[in-house]
């Protein structure tokens, strides 16, 4: 399930938090955007990091058929969403 979880995420909603603010920028704020965005990306992913065992502790595998319950429809959705116009 842990894998199935990655795959996914990976597939659809990972490269998210690097692809959207490189290309909503200007040219002018590109560099700082991006470095902005870097630093919370890193933040968001420690703190889950951190409150994912407590988490697994608490609700045992609840926390985790939750987000493996979540993750394929929203993944479906998106890569729905960013497909090319053209391929529709």
């Amino acid at each position: 399930m842990v894998c199935l979880f990655a795959f996914g995420f990976a597939w659809s909603w990972g490269p998210l938090g690097w692809l959207i603010p490189s290309e909503i920028q200007p040219l002018e704020t590109r560099c700082v955007g991006q470095s902005f965005a870097t630093a919370v990306n890193f933040l968001i992913a420690f703190i889950v990091g951190q409150s994912f065992l407590a988490t697994l502790c608490a609700m045992r595998w609840g926390a985790l058929r939750s987000y493996s319950m979540r993750l394929p429809p929203s993944s479906l959705r998106h890569s729905a969403w960013l497909r090319p116009r053209e391929c529709q």
